[in-house]
């Protein structure tokens, strides 16, 4: 299992489970969680952010060094350059346009709420809305490393 959360460092409870250690960790909220374990072999470095879906089957890889749209129906695979996002209250906007013999326009919206992944079980705390040339489509997202 991997878990993903947020958290304070406290004092001990003064008796109890917990109550032998220096200090401990109060979970405020959850990021993350894989029954597979996935996670643990994930280096975030590589990515700001991550979101994907079902039906078709989609995946965006959003990194400094650009924008992978990978899916199985058509197209399969689209780079974009970077665009860094908006904020908009609780919502994170990435919106980028390729350009060449094709135009192909991403739009990926994010905002926090309990999403889960129906083939893996996995859960984050983001849900995603994807539109590719117009076309909507709705999965689940997780954040890597922001580099400043």
């Amino acid at each position: 299992l991997f878990v993903d959360v947020r958290g304070v460092l406290e004092q001990p409870p003064k008796t109890g489970a917990g109550s032998t250690y220096p200090r401990v960790l109060r979970i405020v909220e959850l990021r993350r969680a894989d029954p597979a374990g996935a996670g643990c072999r994930e280096n975030l470095r590589y990515f700001e952010l991550r979101a994907w879906g079902d039906d078709p089957f989609w995946r965006v890889d959003v990194s400094r060094n650009g924008i992978i749209w990978s899916s199985y129906g058509a197209p399969s695979s689209v780079a974009f350059p970077y665009g860094p996002p908006r904020r908009d209250g609780d919502t994170i906007r990435y919106a980028v346009v390729r350009e060449g013999a094709e135009r192909h326009e991403l739009e990926l919206l994010m905002k926090p709420g309990r999403c889960t992944d129906s083939r893996t079980g996995a859960v984050t705390w983001l849900s995603v809305e994807a539109r590719l040339n117009g076309r909507a489509l709705r999965g689940c997202a997780y954040e890597g490393e922001r580099t400043q």
